[in-house]
């Protein structure tokens, strides 16, 4: 049985986008730390400066690639486009990125 191509992560202008030499596939991926879930007793929620996604290609026939993976450094939490201001755009681009969008 063929093995899926290793996936190829990149991520610009707030979002994350994962390529496959092998067509067909299914992104299976894992973003940490994860920040779906805590505690706060501040009412704060710290969201970091890095996130690490983790992806392997799937397809049936086929058995899973190996696993690429990517530390993306957001250099000031929010400000997703570089410009030093929190916009919408800025959020809206950071849950994407959280999303896999």
């Amino acid at each position: 049985m063929s093995q899926c191509a290793t996936p190829t992560i990149t991520y610009a202008n707030g979002k994350v986008r994962c390529t496959c030499e092998t067509e067909g596939v299914t992104y299976v991926y894992t973003i940490t730390p994860a920040i779906s879930t805590g505690q706060s007793t501040d009412g704060l929620i710290s969201l970091g400066t890095s996130f690490t996604v983790n992806v392997k290609a799937t397809r049936d026939g086929y058995t899973d690639s190996d696993i690429a993976t990517m530390t993306i450094n957001i250099s000031q939490v929010g400000d997703m486009d570089g410009d030093g201001e929190l916009t919408v755009t800025d959020v809206t681009s950071l849950v994407n990125a959280i999303l896999g969008k």
